[in-house]
């Protein structure tokens, strides 16, 4: 009886120590949820801002750039040379939908869509945005996220400019 009413004891104990890893784990992937939430948001505010300070400092130094209709861009100075020209010649005013995260580690995945307007800062007419994307978050050192891979299919052809060709 002491034999089995040990068993009972130590089986509670180990189960309710699983409940607490558990719990330690999902409040550390709903911070991360909330985290990676609120650095795509601050992502969008600083594109209709036009704060590229802000919009590159979301981004690992080796970040890889899949632009829809465009060559891959790799790295920060190619993805600054790429973003820069963009805000020196349109407005942008977009909204992000993100449709899912899913945490894995020190990696997240996001996916949503982009809609919105591209104003010519010159004149002219706008474009109509309506794109879909795929952000990979590495985690930081500090804990923070910063997306590694940014990957956007636009929905209509050539949806955002290509600075290169203008």
């Amino acid at each position: 009886m002491r034999f089995l009413t040990f068993v009972l004891i130590v089986s509670t104990l180990i189960g309710s120590a699983g409940c607490a890893t558990n719990f330690a784990e999902s409040n550390e992937q709903a911070r991360d949820l909330e985290a990676i939430t609120a650095l795509s948001q601050e992502n969008v505010a600083a594109i209709n801002a036009s704060d590229v300070g802000t919009l590159l400092g979301e981004f690992t130094d080796d970040i890889v750039f899949l632009p829809a209709d465009q060559p891959p861009v790799v790295g920060m100075a190619a993805f600054e040379a790429w973003v820069r020209p963009i805000y020196e010649q349109y407005d942008l005013e977009i909204e992000g939908t993100i449709k899912e995260v899913v945490v894995a580690g020190d990696w997240a995945f996001e996916w949503g869509l982009i809609t919105g307007t591209l104003r010519p800062l010159a004149g002219g007419e706008d474009t109509q945005i309506d794109a879909k994307y795929v952000y990979v978050y590495e985690r930081q050192s500090d804990g923070s996220w910063k997306c590694a891979y940014d990957i956007v299919s636009s929905s209509v052809p050539s949806a955002l400019p290509n600075p290169r060709q203008n």
